[in-house]
């Protein structure tokens, strides 16, 4: 590798680095009048959409993250069962609190991906095989 890529591969570096490590600065500005009722609205509308026993991600405005089972939309609130290892009760969370509210999709993991790719790579393989023996058998 020569001084220009040495060079390249030092720039990038850095500038992927200075990426990552950005920190972000500034006041935390304040919610205009009427944002919590108005977005409780709207997460009691999205929430309603949602089918009872469904799984969903919370986020609170309070910070708090969590995985949930959404149990029940009341006129006012919303009861979910938090997703831990030790049961608790359910939780009566009020829609104006809530920042984020998404119906959890099932992901396949990272071992089930490698595991099928593997398998379509070894099928491809003894087709290719089988073909080619076919083939020279003749």
């Amino acid at each position: 590798m020569g001084a220009r890529g040495k060079l390249l591969v030092v720039v990038l570096g850095t500038l992927m680095t200075a990426q990552c490590a950005a920190v972000r600065t500034g006041a935390v500005q304040a919610a205009p009048p009427g944002w919590a009722a108005e977005n409780g609205r709207a997460m009691l509308e999205a929430a309603r959409k949602i089918p009872a026993g469904s799984r969903v991600s919370l986020a609170l405005t309070d910070g708090r993250r969590f995985k949930a089972v959404l149990l029940a939309v009341e006129d006012r609130t919303l009861v979910v069962q938090q997703r831990t290892r030790l049961p608790e009760p359910p939780l009566r969370v009020d829609p104006g609190e809530i920042a984020y509210l998404e119906l959890d999709a099932k992901h396949a993991g990272f071992g089930k991906m490698i595991a099928i790719g593997a398998a379509i790579g070894t099928g491809v393989t003894l087709a290719f095989l089988a073909v080619l023996a076919a083939t020279l058998s003749d």
